[in-house]
């Protein structure tokens, strides 16, 4: 049985995260061969390449992705995962980390996109996937500029995705909602019972839920979606 991805290259960036690794695991699932942008943590096992890169850093994101370019012959997917997050309100933020957030967060993915499109273009395809979040419309306390960034990643996957449609580029977002990861588990237990009584599907969400939508969406089977903002958040963003 052909698998969704067989012939393709995905670059995915934070990698070596939670949510980056199931990532990878997903699409290698499904034949794609994988490749990593990845920071200070180690890429998954399988993937074809993995390249170090400082996303606040433009003269180090160019060079990483024309190695990506140069070992695969080719960006097919690009997924912009990496993210960073301080729980602080603004006033307390150091101006090291208010820009070490903005970098991560919207200017790494500015700098990752514009290194890659290119390529896609001269092809004519390609496919884009943000990682966005529900804090970028329904925000807690302490996450001024991670909502911002976001919001800033959401209004980006629009405006790209009019710019590259005409040359057979889709770019679309996941905005997934409160997942079983380490940052749920770092919060107190009133915190965390709070947040889940607010949530109609009465659970927290997978990485690998949000991985089987990415597979989805960068799929040809998704081949009619462009400029869109999908939420995996079991229905808390409504």
């Amino acid at each position: 049985m052909k698998r969704d991805f067989e012939n393709h290259n995905v670059l995915i960036t934070g990698a070596g995260g939670e949510l980056g690794s199931v990532l990878c695991r997903a699409f290698m699932r499904q034949g794609a061969r994988v490749a990593a942008l990845v920071h200070r943590r180690s890429a998954p096992e399988g993937v074809v390449v993995s390249v170090p890169v400082d996303l606040t850093d433009p003269e180090s994101v160019g060079p990483a992705v024309r190695a990506v370019e140069e070992k695969m012959g080719s960006i097919d997917v690009l997924i912009n995962n990496a993210g960073a997050a301080t729980n602080a309100l603004l006033p307390g933020l150091g101006e090291a980390e208010l820009q070490r957030l903005l970098g991560v967060n919207l200017g790494g993915v500015l700098l990752v996109c514009r290194a890659a499109i290119p390529g896609m273009i001269s092809r004519r395809r390609g496919c884009l996937l943000n990682i966005s979040s529900l804090a970028a419309s329904s925000p807690l306390p302490g996450q001024a500029v991670y909502a911002a960034c976001k919001g800033g990643v959401e209004s980006l996957t629009r405006a790209l995705a009019v710019e590259l449609a005409p040359r057979r580029i889709r770019v679309n977002a996941i905005a997934p909602g409160f997942l079983d990861s380490a940052m749920v588990r770092d919060m107190d237990e009133g915190q965390r019972e709070r947040i889940l009584g607010r949530i109609p599907a009465g659970r927290w969400g997978t990485k690998e839920e949000i991985a089987e939508a990415a597979v989805f969406l960068c799929s040809d089977k998704a081949s009619y979606m462009t400029g869109q903002i999908f939420h995996v958040d079991g229905g808390l963003g409504m």
